[in-house]
């Protein structure tokens, strides 16, 4: 763990050297995975290409497929996860730079066009990258994943990150809670805090 850790460092330190705004405080994001999924996944490479759509996306990475001059790379928004296409030709050589230093866990932000690869996978071509944070600690191995129970229940935070069911759980009951506290509302009745009263 020390030595990924020293590696990440180091990494961010060369991003630093490159002139990288390493915590950017904004990034404009227009769009979410979700949204886009649901709207042009219907179309084939041939209807989509000519529709020109731009997207602007922001999150964290979840798996690199490195091929050399470009790379096909997941990254998650905190709803659903979506594939990015990098090439060497497409971006400035900066921005190239820097995807050659990030590493799964870390979250950017990219814009792009979006098009349909031979597989049928919804993608966007970026052609513009932000680098927004730089993950320290490295996720939890995809195979496995977060199996400890103790380990999911003290780091929720990663439990949340790498298990899709515990994701939609915790939304489940955020949306439970609200409906339970609309019908109360719609009642007449108020919530307080008891302490006060």
């Amino acid at each position: 763990m020390e030595e990924h850790m020293k590696v990440r460092l180091e990494k961010l330190q060369k991003l630093e050297e490159l002139g990288v705004e390493i915590y950017p405080y904004d990034f404009d994001k227009s769009n979410n995975a979700r949204d886009l999924i649901t709207e042009y996944s219907k179309f084939s490479k041939e209807e989509l290409e000519p529709k020109e759509v731009k997207a602007s996306i922001a999150g964290r990475i979840t798996a690199m497929r490195k091929m050399g001059k470009s790379s096909f790379i997941h990254i998650f928004d905190g709803e659903e996860k979506i594939q990015i296409y990098i090439k060497k030709d497409k971006v400035s050589e900066n921005d190239f730079l820097t995807y050659k230093l990030l590493d799964i866990g870390d979250i950017i932000g990219v814009n792009g066009q979006l098009f349909v690869t031979h597989s049928g996978e919804l993608t966007i071509n970026v052609e513009k990258l932000t680098f927004l944070t730089k993950s320290l600690h490295p996720l939890p191995e995809k195979f496995h994943g977060l199996v400890d129970i103790e380990q999911r229940y003290r780091k929720r935070y990663l439990d949340l990150i790498m298990n899709e069911n515990a994701r939609k759980n915790f939304e489940l009951r955020s949306l439970m809670i609200q409906e339970i506290r609309m019908f109360f509302y719609e009642k007449g009745y108020r919530e307080v805090e008891t302490p006060m009263m």
